[in-house]
């Protein structure tokens, strides 16, 4: 994650030009064939975008577990992991929408990382790696006068780095232990993540 002591899960397509040759018809009942066109040199033309500078690292959306449609400790259990899962997601695609449904607007940690993720691509970079591999979960329902669950995630997040937009490598990190602990919520539209707290191991 982006921080020592406070750092935070990682994860397209192509297009194909169609190529159309047009060939000439004879003519029947003994007629002279029909001039035809000389065929021209052009190229075949294609959408395919042709610059060299890096767009982003190719992983796949995180899928979340059907709990997390249950509002309890399992949909709480299940949200956390998820929400982990996206942030190496938005940071190596720029794709925010999913993390950014899920973030309370008074999260810190969820803003720090949504100004991160827009600054990075927004100068044209991006990050490989930084996958958060989960080994163990607790977790405990609201408290008295309490109205968020609580989720502790033990785990280890892999090597990342960081690139510009030109491909070269502005950063790295190096495989860490993690210790976070999330404050969730759950209202009509789903779980809400109101605070975050990443700790790592040195």
């Amino acid at each position: 994650m982006a921080r020592r002591g406070h750092r935070t899960t990682a994860w397209s397509g192509g297009a194909a030009a169609l190529l159309v040759s047009v060939a000439g018809l004879a003519a029947c009942d003994g007629e002279e064939p029909a001039p035809t066109d000389p065929p021209t040199s052009e190229e075949p033309t294609s959408d395919e975008p042709t610059s060299d500078e890096p767009t982003g690292a190719e992983v796949e959306s995180p899928v979340p577990r059907d709990s997390i449609a249950r509002d309890d400790v399992h949909g709480a259990e299940a949200a956390a992991e998820y929400f982990v899962a996206l942030y190496p997601y938005s940071y190596s695609t720029g794709d925010l929408a999913e993390f950014e449904q899920m973030s309370h607007r008074e999260c810190v940690f969820c803003q720090s990382v949504i100004d991160g993720v827009n600054q990075l691509h927004d100068e044209g970079g991006y990050r490989e790696g930084g996958r958060i591999n989960v080994e163990s979960v607790d977790s405990s329902p609201p408290g008295d006068g309490y109205e968020f669950f609580f989720v502790r995630l033990e785990g280890t997040e892999t090597a990342s780095t960081n690139f510009n937009s030109e491909g070269d490598r502005t950063g790295s990190e190096n495989q860490t232990d993690l210790t976070l602990e999330l404050a969730l919520g759950y209202d009509p539209d789903g779980w809400v993540v109101r605070e975050v707290d990443v700790t790592a191991q040195d």
